[in-house]
């Protein structure tokens, strides 16, 4: 009866209730928009009367089945590297976040973890705020800047009146973000989808002139830049889904810009985040595989929902495993794949807001990422596991 017992809760993982999307603000940002008078095309407001989902700092629902809080969360013997992860501090400390990253960490068979800012449009904290409390734990953490940053001066400033000057300056400030040691830009967002209060919605064009500079940064340092991008072919109606979640109801096509954003500087390495938890239900298999065969600067972070999601579309699970068109798409290419769970580390203490509310998944978040893990070829886990996050990140 025990065996049959862990084997229910080890599967059941793939039942469990959606994990949501990542970039979440850490917990007591609230954006504030653009300035008064701002004409650019950075962030929109939400649509008018929408009824907003509040964060409640716990899930959605209930999980199907109960996880043990203690315990490992791992089901191989794999030590992979997880390309995105947030930090939630509590009164304004990260330290308590960094603690519970290691403790995750260790559970889930986390070698190595890649810390970033979530896409914010005003700054509400930037890696500044932690990096030396990561550089404690060398071996364990590296850290991608601009998220709290530069993308805000992205959806700040007017594509069509970017300067010079404004370039100049944006060049210099990504710059200084990698000489403070940092591995990549991140998190960036083109399109960027709210799930609730204190998640903000964030568009602009993803062929910005700003995006195109650090791009060249990006390929000049031989770094990478992780992008977030709700992937929307052409310009048009919002799904009503996402549109009661307090978003606008048209939604600008990006792909196209991408792909010229992808062609700009061949030497930037662009990761594609959250592959496999689409809330707006246009990044297929397809359309994926026909941007990787396009652009060999392009990665794609995994990044699941659960196999019976119904918040998000385009899922690499069902309820038994790994979908067989997407274990196709990991062998045919296995080189342009990651892990990038999105978690969200809280400190202890930390109050309710967006960022601790995607944290009290984790855990169900870590098992699954795991199960699909255990899933592939041997070969293949540790080509998407280990050597492709090695190889882009440096570590070899």
């Amino acid at each position: 009866m025990r065996l049959l017992f862990v084997l229910a809760v080890v599967l059941g993982v793939l039942t469990t209730p959606a994990s949501m999307s990542g970039g979440a603000m850490a917990q007591g940002y609230r954006p504030k928009g653009p300035p008064p008078g701002f004409k650019g095309k950075g962030v929109r407001p939400a649509s008018p009367g929408a009824k907003r989902p509040q964060s409640t700092g716990g899930p959605a629902t209930a999980p199907r089945f109960a996880v043990k809080d203690r315990g490992p969360l791992r089901s191989g013997g794999l030590r992979w590297i997880d390309m995105h992860m947030h930090l939630v501090p509590a009164r304004g400390s990260f330290s308590g976040a960094v603690i519970e990253a290691l403790k995750l960490m260790d559970r889930a068979g986390i070698a190595t973890a890649v810390v970033m800012p979530t896409p914010q449009s005003s700054s509400a904290y930037t890696e500044r705020q932690y990096t030396s409390l990561l550089k404690r734990h060398r071996s364990r953490f590296r850290w991608f800047g601009g998220g709290g940053d530069l993308n805000g001066i992205v959806h700040r400033t007017d594509p069509e009146k970017v300067t010079e000057a404004v370039r100049r300056d944006f060049v210099k400030r990504a710059n200084a973000i990698l000489d403070a040691g940092a591995r990549g830009f991140g998190e960036m967002a083109v399109l960027h989808i709210s799930f609730m209060s204190g998640h903000p919605f964030e568009e602009t064009q993803a062929d910005h002139p700003l995006f195109l500079a650090l791009s060249d940064v990006a390929a000049a340092r031989n770094v990478i830049i992780s992008m977030h991008i709700d992937l929307v072919p052409k310009d048009g109606p919002t799904p009503a889904k996402v549109v009661a979640m307090g978003n606008p109801r048209r939604l600008r096509g990006n792909v196209e810009g991408f792909e010229r954003l992808l062609a700009h500087n061949r030497g930037a390495r662009i990761v594609l985040e959250h592959v496999g938890a689409d809330p707006v239900g246009y990044a297929t298999r397809d359309l994926l595989q026909r941007l990787v065969e396009a652009h060999p600067n392009l990665y794609l972070a995994i990044r699941a929902a659960p196999g019976t999601s119904t918040e998000m579309s385009n899922l690499i699970v069902d309820t038994k495993g790994v979908l067989p068109a997407w274990l196709e798409f990991f062998e045919r290419y296995p080189g342009r794949f990651l892990f990038g769970t999105d978690t969200f580390a809280a400190a202890s203490g930390a109050g309710a807001g967006a960022g601790t509310s995607f944290a009290a998944r984790n855990v169900n978040k870590l098992i699954l990422h795991n199960r699909i893990l255990g899933s592939l070829p041997k070969h293949i886990a540790r080509q998407i596991g280990v050597d492709n996050p090695r190889e882009l990140l440096g570590l070899n």
